[in-house]
């Protein structure tokens, strides 16, 4: 929908360009030259001013010069609309996962105003000069990609009565989440939810 959308503002911006305006040109500029306005240019202003007024009263170049210009004009206000990002306040926006211990995925059972997200484990070993394990940390890292933009006053995560580990928010954007878990998630289903700005 959108390469058709280009195409048609194209094609449009070029007959406009190529097409429409230089036939109006070159038919004033005929016909001017038919009448003789250019023998004497200094006299010929009020000739050509009632030249364009009899151009632009003809019907059929109101409504040539009207769907084309008016089309183009339309066409690029429309481009140019979709490129503001319209942000509302507090959508619901949501989601809440399945995690496994020891697992590196994570199912994902609901979500609200979410078009994307990442769940990844990331572990690090610790090892002495001898190659041994001194020290293990696990931590996950959650991306979320909001579907719609929205104002919203924090993010927090829900898992109930299970424990969890300590987490961060380390962006926290009106399109975009990204929580840090510092530690090792066990079997629990949690949920990852903005709170609204001004919660009822």
């Amino acid at each position: 929908m959108r390469g058709t959308r280009a195409i048609l503002r194209l094609v449009m911006t070029i007959i406009l360009i190529l097409v429409v305006l230089p036939l109006v040109t070159e038919f004033v500029i005929k016909y001017a030259e038919e009448q003789g306005f250019y023998d004497q240019p200094s006299q010929r202003v009020a000739d050509m001013l009632g030249l364009l007024g009899a151009l632009t009263g003809n019907w059929w170049f109101a409504i040539v010069l009207g769907f084309v210009a008016g089309g183009t004009l339309f066409m690029w206000v429309d481009v140019l609309l979709r490129k503001i990002t319209i942000i509302r306040p507090n959508i619901p926006t949501s989601i809440k996962m399945q995690f496994q211990a020891g697992s590196t995925n994570a199912v994902q059972l609901s979500n609200e105003n979410i078009v994307s997200s990442h769940f990844e484990r990331q572990e690090f070993n610790f090892a002495g000069e001898n190659g041994e394990l001194l020290d293990q940390r696990v931590l996950w890292v959650c991306v979320l990609v909001f579907t719609k933009p929205t104002h919203y006053g924090q993010i927090i995560v829900d898992a109930g009565n299970a424990r969890i580990p300590e987490y961060q928010v380390l962006t926290q954007k009106h399109n975009c989440a990204i929580v840090r878990f510092n530690g090792d998630i066990g079997n629990v289903a949690l949920e990852i939810k903005c709170i609204p700005s001004n919660p009822a």
